[in-house]
């Protein structure tokens, strides 16, 4: 079987369903495509399923945008409002918290795999 399913097409869909403001789900998205893009490049967070990867990249990219400095402030890299998700929003796909942290962790590791060189 030579067929590839992509977690890109999953986190629209994912967000989507969620009903989050349109802005948000912009954000959302740029950043869950960008740790999936790095993914690509570090072949042990392929390893994961498709729906556990997207909500990974999702979680992750919430994370990320909402990260506040040392001193409380905003991030430099995000002067916006705060991504606000609902609390649990992966139980409805059947994706265990395990297997989210697993894949998150994969992320985390392939984008500071790209960021040594």
């Amino acid at each position: 079987d030579v067929s590839v399913s992509h977690p890109h097409r999953a986190v629209l869909l994912i967000l989507d369903g969620l009903g989050i403001g349109e802005y948000d789900m912009q954000r959302l998205v740029k950043k869950a495509w960008e740790l999936l893009n790095n993914a690509l490049f570090y072949p042990p967070a392929l390893r994961h399923p498709l729906l556990p990867l997207a909500c990974g990249a999702i979680g992750l990219g919430e994370t990320l945008i909402n990260e506040m400095d040392g001193n409380g402030n905003k991030s430099a890299c995000d002067g916006h409002e705060r991504i606000k998700m609902p609390t649990t929003w992966w139980t409805d796909l059947r994706v265990t918290e395990h297997e989210i942290e697993a894949a998150t962790l994969s992320l985390q590791y392939a984008v500071a795999a790209l960021n040594v060189f």
